[in-house]
C-alpha cells in the first residue's frame, strides 16, 4: 500500500503505459518527483506529467439509492455499442438506451443515415426508461473492464450512472447520461 501526500492525477496514454510496465516487469518502484509520477523498473524509467489540480469529490456525485440496474455480457454490449455509433456523424455520439424488464434497445437517429436499432440481451431491474450515453465515453469504460459481466446502475436521465464489473467491488466508472433529442 502506498500512502500519498497529495493524490496525483495522471493522463490516461501515460496510465497505459505504466499498465504494459506493471505486466512485464517483476520489479518496479513507484513514486512522486516535482510535477512528475515515476515508474522505475531494473531497465529504465518512466516520467509522466502529473496534472494540476485536485482531483474531483466523485462521492458528491454518486448516487447512493439507484432506479434501475442493468446486469450485461461486456463484449456483447461493448460490440453493439461500437456498431451503433459507426452511424453517427456526431461528436458526441449519442446512443439511447431503451429499457423494458428483459431487454435493452440501444437506438441511433442519425438524419443523414436514418435510425438503427440493436437488441441486446441483459437483465434489467426497474422501471422502463429512456436514457442516452456518449458512446466513446461508454465504449472507453467497457474496453478496460476484465468481467464477463457489466453492471449498469441508473439513477434517471440527468443523474451519473455507475459502471461495475460484476465480482468486482474495486472498480468503477461514473457515467453522465447526455440529453437527447
Amino acid at each position: 500500500n502506498v500512502k500519498w501526500e497529495k493524490n496525483p492525477i495522471v493522463d490516461k496514454g501515460s496510465l497505459k503505459v505504466i499498465e504494459i510496465i506493471l505486466k512485464n516487469e517483476l520489479s518496479v518502484r513507484i513514486g512522486l518527483v516535482k510535477n512528475f509520477f515515476v515508474v522505475k523498473t531494473p531497465q529504465d524509467v518512466h516520467f509522466s506529467h502529473v496534472i494540476e489540480g485536485e482531483f474531483p469529490d466523485y462521492r458528491s456525485v454518486v448516487s447512493q439509492s439507484f432506479s434501475g440496474e442493468i446486469q450485461a455480457s461486456t463484449d456483447e454490449l461493448a460490440g453493439a455499442v461500437k456498431r451503433i455509433s459507426v452511424l453517427s456523424s456526431q461528436k458526441m455520439k449519442p446512443v439511447r438506451f431503451d429499457l423494458t424488464s428483459s431487454k435493452l434497445i440501444l437506438y441511433l437517429l442519425e438524419n443523414e443515415v436514418g435510425e438503427a436499432r440493436i437488441k441486446v440481451a441483459c437483465h434489467y431491474e426497474g422501471q422502463p426508461i429512456q436514457v442516452a450515453f456518449n458512446a466513446d465515453y461508454l465504449l472507453q469504460c467497457l474496453d478496460v473492464l476484465d468481467s464477463e459481466e457489466v453492471i449498469i446502475k441508473l439513477s434517471g436521465v440527468q443523474s451519473a450512472s455507475v459502471i461495475k464489473e460484476k465480482n468486482n467491488d474495486n472498480f468503477f466508472y461514473l457515467l453522465m447520461p447526455m440529453l437527447a433529442d
